[in-house]
């Protein structure tokens, strides 16, 4: 069986959050992230079944 590698970089909520100005945009970060994080996850399985080369 050929192990099959993906990889997925996502920004660094805490990193951006510092840079807010109020408690809202911080958490605005987060939940962009988590949102990317989930919509990844979403199509996860599509990119297992695919017969191409990794993500990277």
């Amino acid at each position: 069986m050929k192990t099959k590698i993906i990889h997925k970089g996502f920004d660094d909520p805490p990193r951006l959050a510092a840079k807010s100005t109020t408690e809202e945009e911080a958490l605005d970060h987060y939940r962009r992230i988590r949102d990317a994080i989930r919509d990844f996850i979403m199509t996860l399985p599509e990119s297992l079944a695919s017969d191409g080369p990794s993500s990277k």
